[in-house]
Order: structure tokens, then C-alpha cells, then sequence
């Protein structure tokens, strides 16, 4: 787990074929945050309300595939089919006065493993995961870390800030 973390950090810091980007104080302090917080956490019964609210607004604005289904438990996108796409799957379980919410993303090139030869298509996914479950708990995402991080850099014109 602490490895994936510096490896996000990396590919957060540099890229190749693009000048490497200095994070601000901010956006460490928040991908700190983010990637300590659990993707299966749970919340109480008033605290889940706003929670799924927030997990539909997020996988709606940050995901690069449509929602194929959501439901009162369950928010699924399409499957990934390309590497460099991200998509999400959400779930929430009423467990007594709480409810269980689990986030899982996937970036279309098969199981997340730091020795996958996408090791920064994965890591990305792993960050997502942390950000989509921070964002639900407490409504606070900084948006230029999220999935479009990624296709910038692909075409070579990364703004953290657009």
C-alpha cells in the first residue's frame, strides 16, 4: 500500500515525454488525504444519504465511461475497453444503523498490480479509487488529479489547472 502511494505521487510529479510537473503544497496534502482514505468504509444512515449523492455526482463528472446502471445500491459504468479510460463500480450496504460503501475502478488493463507492464494506468486507478471514496465521506475532490490526468498526458499537454 505505501509503495502504491509513492508510485501515484510519481506519476503525479513527471510522465514521460512531458516536462515533469512540480505538485503544489495543496495537492500533496490532498492526494495524502485521499489515498489514506479506505475504498470500503462505512458511514451513518444520514451521512450515507449525501454520500451516494456524491458518488453518483463523481462517477458522472470523473469517469470517461457512462453509467450502465445505478440503482439505490448499485452504481456501475460500461466496461473499460481501452487502457487510458476509467470506469467505476460503487455499491452501498445498509448494515443496522450504517451503511457499507465499497469503490472499485477499473482502467482496462485487467487486474491492478504495480508489476503490470501499465504500472501508471493502475496506480491512476488506485489513486481514483481513494479520491471517488474521499469525495463521498467528504465532499472535497481537486479535480485536475482525477482521470484527466491521464489522457493529458497521453496527448502530451497536461494543465493541472483546466
Amino acid at each position: 500500500m505505501r509503495y502504491t502511494f509513492f508510485a501515484v505521487l510519481i506519476c503525479l510529479l513527471c510522465s514521460c515525454g512531458v516536462q515533469p510537473y512540480e505538485a503544489s503544497k495543496s495537492e500533496l496534502e490532498y492526494a495524502s488525504k485521499a489515498y489514506s482514505h479506505p475504498t470500503t468504509f462505512t458511514l451513518t444512515k444520514t451521512d450515507a444519504q449525501n454520500a451516494w449523492a456524491r458518488a453518483n455526482l463523481f462517477v458522472t463528472q470523473y469517469s470517461t465511461m457512462k453509467i450502465q446502471n445505478a440503482t439505490e445500491y448499485l452504481i456501475d459504468t460500461y466496461n473499460v475497453t481501452d487502457p487510458g479510460y476509467f470506469g467505476y463500480t460503487i455499491t452501498r450496504t445498509p448494515i443496522g444503523d450504517s451503511t457499507m460503501f465499497v469503490v472499485k475502478c477499473n482502467c482496462g488493463v485487467g487486474p491492478k498490480s504495480l508489476y503490470n507492464s501499465s504500472m501508471h494506468l493502475t496506480a491512476r486507478a488506485d489513486f481514483n479509487e481513494h479520491a471517488a471514496a474521499y469525495f463521498m465521506s467528504t465532499g472535497q475532490v481537486m479535480a485536475p488529479m482525477v482521470n484527466n490526468y491521464w489522457n493529458d498526458v497521453k496527448s502530451n499537454s497536461y494543465d493541472p489547472y483546466k
